[in-house]
């Protein structure tokens, strides 16, 4: 109505506008005097209480995670990490990073954490390697097969199929072999 009447058009319909949830206005499109459609969106509410944590994992590392898995989240500028469950994994790969998103939903009643921020993040993935360990190097292909080669005397190595059950990025766990 202030508007209006610094404007001169004076009695313009106002209009309330109600959020359908609690939150805080996050992006606000609309200005005085603008003409506008239901279809458009004025004002972006959100709840601050909750955070998502959005992680980009490379497409290598995605196998080793699961739902539940605890996460912690190093926020840059923030001296606490948090922890939280993994929540949701993408069954897709972006072809230009290849990546795959996972989520973590943070906990942030006191509002330290904001959106577009950065951090790190640690999955926890299970116990250390256990078992037969070698070097990733290790195992080469030969032909459908995998296989170590070992050596037998100074100058004569054999081959050894074998069969993977768990892959680092920097050693292998062999299951069988």
């Amino acid at each position: 109505r202030a508007a209006s009447a610094l404007t001169g058009t004076g009695g313009g319909r106002v209009v309330q506008v109600r959020a359908a949830r609690e939150g805080v206005v996050v992006r606000r499109s609309a200005s005085v005097g603008q003409q506008v459609t239901a279809e458009e969106i004025l004002v972006e509410v959100a709840d601050p209480s909750h955070m998502w944590a959005m992680l980009d994992v490379p497409d290598a590392e995605a196998p080793r995670l699961r739902l539940g898995q605890r996460v912690t989240v190093a926020m840059d500028g923030i001296p606490t990490p948090f922890e939280a469950p993994l929540a949701w994994l993408s069954p897709v790969v972006d072809p230009r990073t290849r990546t795959v998103q996972a989520r973590v939903e943070l906990a942030n009643a006191d509002g330290q954490l904001r959106a577009n921020a950065f951090g790190r993040a640690r999955v926890a993935v299970g116990s250390a390697l256990a078992g037969v360990v070698v070097p990733r190097d290790a195992v080469q292909r030969v032909g459908a097969e995998e296989v170590v080669f070992v050596a037998r005397s100074p100058v004569a190595y054999e081959a050894r199929v074998v069969v993977v059950a768990l892959r680092t990025p920097r050693a292998v766990q062999l299951a069988a072999g």
